[in-house]
């Protein structure tokens, strides 16, 4: 590829999301976007560009953006922070909403939704006592092709083994030849939906807890203030929110503080 359509494509996609793309990652680019330039029948990645400047193709923004982003995610990622959300986070929302019977989760950068998924199962559990509550979990990502496989709730037998108990796929999901599916109940537990979190619009409103999990330390340092701005803006009375393992300096630097004994969850000082 051009130097001078390199530099575009970089500057482009950190506009577009965020992202930050080095200049030692052309292998990204190359299996990326080779698969892209395929599609729209265009014989190299300098073609792509230029036609990516042109504006003249109007699908090629949304697969280029969706080829280049990172779509790693699993159901239960990191153990230990879902078990700070089971047995310390969630119950003392319950506690402090009661009144209410109220409770807004969002999923930002949820990826192929075994985040949210994974959040939704937390929350039926009857031990926590939500039954005839108002649960609202609404799981955004930027990539459409992502927000199209998490709303289909389809995952292969790898996907479905990575860190999701049996008890709870068996509960959960049906096996349809080579892949599983997610049941009725708990599909209608989540609403997915396109966002891009450097957007104007699209966010769910005021939020109890916010789950953005090891989208930040792939930003620009410029973007992800602007993201944890944004999400900070959304928290409401008390809201917590849930980053990566590594972001916690991230956390740190928007003015969130650690919740003492629940790892990777943070709240605003009062």
């Amino acid at each position: 590829m051009r130097p001078d359509n390199l530099d575009y494509l970089v500057a482009w996609l950190q506009e577009r999301t965020g992202f930050a793309l080095g200049r030692d990652q052309m292998h990204l680019v190359e299996g990326r976007l080779f698969p892209v330039a395929r599609k729209f029948a265009m014989g190299d990645l300098d073609t792509l560009v230029s036609e990516l400047r042109s504006g003249k193709t109007s699908d090629l923004p949304v697969d280029v953006a969706d080829a280049m982003m990172t779509a790693e995610t699993a159901f239960f990622r990191d153990p230990a922070v879902f078990a700070g959300l089971r047995d310390r986070v969630l119950p003392a929302l319950v506690a402090a909403r009661g009144s209410e019977r109220r409770l807004r989760i969002w999923c930002a950068g949820v990826s192929t939704g075994q985040e949210a998924y994974s959040l939704a199962m937390l929350a039926r559990n009857p031990a926590l006592g939500l039954d005839g509550w108002q649960v609202e979990i609404v799981a955004t990502d930027v990539s459409r092709q992502a927000i199209e496989r998490a709303r289909a709730g389809s995952y292969s037998h790898f996907e479905i083994q990575t860190g999701l108990p049996a008890r709870l796929m068996v509960e959960n999901f049906r096996r349809q030849q080579e892949r599983w599916t997610v049941l009725e109940p708990l599909r209608r537990a989540v609403a997915f939906k396109e966002h891009n979190l450097l957007g104007e619009a699209g966010a769910p409103g005021e939020c109890d807890l916010v789950l953005c999990r090891y989208v930040l330390r792939s930003c620009a340092a410029r973007a992800r203030a602007d993201i944890l701005g944004r999400i900070v803006g959304q928290i409401g009375p008390g809201g917590l929110v849930c980053l990566g393992l590594d972001e916690a300096e991230m956390a740190a630097q928007a003015g969130l503080m650690p919740l003492d004994g629940a790892l990777g969850i943070f709240v605003l000082p009062r």
